[in-house]
């Protein structure tokens, strides 16, 4: 397995740069095996890592104002453990709710199977 890297001198020809090089090698008499990835496609772990981190820093300055009226590291860190229970709590309620529209929908319309549903209909699955 061999690898080329290839450096631009701007965040901003990568794109250009990765579409000269899948057009060079798309042409005929090319191997198709070859894999052409940028680096946020390759490094998707540290670019969610990295949101993470922007996430906190974007939040400093509210963190600040708040020790700045008195709040204790201990009741910032409370407030923050609130704040993320409480939004997961929203995203299970709604994931929930939106299962269960979703369910009693299909359950009521079906879900079309095309061309399978004549194979489907002669066959009985008889309880044991």
């Amino acid at each position: 397995m061999h690898e080329i890297v290839i450096i631009c001198d701007s965040l901003w020809h990568v794109g250009r740069v990765k579409s000269a090089i899948v057009e060079n090698l798309s042409q005929p008499g090319t191997q198709s095996s070859l894999v052409r990835m940028s680096w946020d496609e390759l490094t998707l772990g540290l670019i969610q890592s990295i949101q993470i981190v922007m996430t906190v820093f974007e939040r400093t300055k509210e963190f600040g104002t708040l020790m700045a009226i008195g709040a204790t590291p201990w009741r910032l860190s409370r407030v923050l453990i609130l704040e993320s229970g409480f939004l997961t709590l929203c995203g299970i309620i709604l994931g929930i709710l939106a299962g269960c529209i979703l369910t009693l929908w299909l359950g009521h319309t079906g879900i079309p199977m095309g061309e399978a549903e004549g194979m489907i209909r002669g066959n009985t699955v008889f309880p044991v």
